[in-house]
């Protein structure tokens, strides 16, 4: 299932993150949507919500 609007999708799980932050995040997570791999180097916090947003995308 390809999801249109990251923010709107995810807005629950990204509130409060910063711009930048969210960005990387939806950069990453549309990397992984189109099996590709990942490119930017994230902190712990930002690779622990990916896993969180992927695991939720995958239940939908």
């Amino acid at each position: 299932m390809k999801i249109e609007n990251f923010e709107e999708a995810f807005k629950g799980i990204i509130a409060g993150l910063d711009y930048l932050t969210i960005k990387k995040l939806e950069y990453e997570f549309r990397r992984w949507e189109n099996g590709l791999g990942p490119k930017l180097k994230l902190s712990e916090n930002e690779i622990l919500t990916l896993n969180y947003i992927k695991d939720k995308a995958k239940k939908c």
